[in-house]
């Protein structure tokens, strides 16, 4: 469980960390893997117990067919 006070705010925590994830999926085909970063925020309710409040994740890896100039060409779309 999350350790409480991150930062003066003792009824909010935060866990951050990395994963790694293989599913197969269930129509067969081959598995697919996928790492990354995580960050969840917990909130302490009033009966003491943790319950989420915020979970984002961000993969590691590049989408499949997508090339380093595509993603350099989105991060510049709308930009002075």
């Amino acid at each position: 469980m999350p350790r409480p006070g991150q930062y003066g705010k003792p009824n909010w925590a935060f866990e951050r960390g990395t994963y790694e994830i293989t599913v197969a999926p269930r129509t067969g085909g081959s598995p697919i893997s996928d790492a990354g970063k995580y960050i969840t925020i917990y909130h302490r309710q009033a009966d003491g117990t943790w319950v989420m409040a915020r979970d984002i994740w961000n993969s590691s890896n590049q989408l499949q067919g997508l090339s380093q100039a595509h993603v350099l060409a989105a991060g510049t779309q709308g930009a002075p």
